[in-house]
């Protein structure tokens, strides 16, 4: 059985944005700084989401 994980809205934002750049990279609004952003990028890192690539982050396959 597949259990769905509940993601932050920032998360989610995050997802649906790199699913429509052509890379799949994650752009993290100017806005967005300090404890808030990490800890959005840190959960899906955790869950294999995102993977570090250089200077950002790019959503996986999974």
């Amino acid at each position: 059985m597949i259990t769905l994980q509940a993601l932050t809205p920032t998360q989610s934002t995050f997802i649906r944005s790199a699913a429509r750049h052509p890379e799949g990279r994650i752009a993290v609004p100017a806005t967005l700084q300090g404890g808030a952003r990490a800890n959005a990028l840190k959960g899906l890192l955790t869950r294999g989401w995102i993977v570090e690539a250089g200077d950002g982050h790019l959503l996986t396959d999974a």
